[in-house]
């Protein structure tokens, strides 16, 4: 994921579906309104990942993903509140 305006800010991120298949929450409606979801399908859902010294320390911040609007690519990275998703959570 790499900023427009900022080419040299960028994350490693990923679905975190591939890793995590439970992983679901649900928006506070401030950020739906804000990304101009309309639906569930309009948005895509991304986890930052941090790169251990080998692949079994990798990590993916759950806690806060980053939403994307497919139809604008809007996106925001969003604090969950009311969950216990970890920050790091091994990949492996």
């Amino acid at each position: 994921l790499r900023c427009v305006q900022a080419p040299d800010v960028r994350f490693l991120v990923a679905a975190p579906v591939a890793f995590f298949p439970d992983y679901g929450f649900d928006l506070d409606d401030d950020v739906v309104a804000e990304l101009g979801l309309a639906t569930a399908d309009d948005a895509l859902v991304l986890v930052v990942l941090t790169i251990g010294d080998d692949a079994a320390s990798t990590t993916a911040n759950l806690l806060a993903p980053v939403v994307v609007n497919v139809r604008t690519r809007m996106a925001a990275q969003v604090i969950l509140s009311g969950t216990d998703w970890p920050v790091r959570a091994a990949v492996v």
